[in-house]
């Protein structure tokens, strides 16, 4: 369903891969340290719920487990 948060990376992170292992875009942004500031920004954000859906820009949506945050 979709009952509950959900956060929409965009293009900030394309792939669930990307998200789990703070990598942006790379040559698909224009600044890496700023998409990488904004990525851990909504990293942040998404630990801060007990239960979100994250949207990357090109893949289905998976639950957060803030995995990078340990």
């Amino acid at each position: 369903g979709k009952d509950g948060l959900h956060l929409v990376a965009g293009d900030t992170s394309h792939t669930i891969w990307g998200w789990k292992n703070d990598v942006p875009p790379g040559d698909f942004t224009a600044d890496i340290d700023e998409n990488r500031k904004s990525l851990n920004a909504l990293e942040n954000l998404a630990c801060q719920a007990k239960s979100i859906q994250i949207y990357p820009g090109h893949q289905e949506s998976f639950e957060n487990s803030c995995s990078h945050s340990e």
